[in-house]
């Protein structure tokens, strides 16, 4: 039988368990109880030591620094010291990576909610209803965001500022836009400042004022009002020559309920806008310029018919 401490070690969900994405018990599954004590010693000794910059060789330097002083003795390259002060240099070059490059930072909004959030670098998003956005522990040295669902950017200057969606991706350096998300749907406008907008292999460049929007093979520019902010952040959403279907996803976020729709004016223009305080209004306002009714069923959700 071979002993605990001889399992393979992945230097990768070491540094997860480090950084707090692994719980002890996984841990001690994968290396073993006597490994695992080995480890939590050594967590213990680099306890304190931020990840403050991007570079790893200065990261490993510190880890080094940390241990020796720890020791306060000589070692040689075959002790054991050396060997997990080794393993341990590299464990912290694995989380400044994970830190550096992987999404591990969350914020998630559910249908009728609205939430504002503060970035490293001091840049602002305003979540719409039913959305996420995730970005990377070392935020300002990786400026890049994933999004899904609508949000409000305000960005301060510094490098490059990336907003990646299932749809495409917008870039900038220090603006005010506004980004809308869905499965077959992706809008940008410009508020302030200058954006770089890419969908596969199509890019524009958009100023103050002026937006976008991708719909399958369809691409449509047109001038937005003149705000610095969108209208859904005063409870209000508005939309210009959005299809129905799009509209609809948009009112079923707001007021989390269900609706059942005729295909046959799913793709229907419209432009207009609803408020987010009454169900009733905002059905009116969405139905009635297209000469369609409403009504509720039983369980309160809305069915929309000619």
């Amino acid at each position: 039988m071979k002993k605990e401490n001889n399992k393979k070690i992945d230097d990768t969900f070491l540094a997860e368990w480090i950084a707090g994405q692994m719980k002890d018990e996984e841990l001690i599954a994968k290396v073993g109880e006597i490994d695992f004590k080995k480890y939590q010693q050594l967590k213990h000794s680099i306890a304190g030591l931020q990840v403050v910059d991007p570079d790893m060789s200065v990261t490993y330097n510190l880890v080094r620094e940390r241990i020796a002083q720890k020791n306060q003795r000589n070692v040689t390259a075959s002790s054991p010291i050396y060997k997990y002060l080794s393993i341990a240099a590299i464990l912290l070059l694995f989380i400044g990576l994970y830190q550096f490059f992987v999404f591990s930072n969350e914020a998630v909004t559910v249908n009728g909610e609205q939430r504002q959030l503060t970035l490293p670098d001091q840049s602002l998003v305003f979540l719409n209803a039913h959305s996420t956005v995730r970005y990377p522990g070392l935020f300002q040295f990786n400026r890049k965001i994933r999004l899904e669902g609508e949000a409000f950017f305000d960005v301060r200057k510094g490098s490059k500022f990336t907003v990646i969606t299932p749809q495409g991706a917008v870039e900038v350096l220090g603006t005010k836009f506004n980004v809308n998300v869905q499965s077959d749907f992706f809008e940008v406008i410009c508020y302030e400042g200058k954006v770089k907008v890419a969908v596969a292999d199509q890019s524009q460049i958009l100023t103050k004022g002026i937006a976008v929007r991708f719909t399958g093979n369809k691409v449509m520019n047109w001038e937005a009002e003149s705000t610095d902010r969108p209208d859904w952040l005063e409870g209000e959403t508005s939309f210009t020559q959005l299809q129905l279907k799009h509209v609809i996803e948009k009112f079923k976020q707001q007021f989390n309920c269900e609706v059942s729709l005729p295909s046959t004016v799913a793709e229907k223009e419209i432009t207009g806008s609803f408020s987010h305080k009454n169900i009733e209004v905002a059905l009116k306002s969405i139905c009635f310029p297209l000469r369609l009714q409403y009504k509720f069923d039983r369980s309160g959700n809305v069915i929309i018919y000619e």
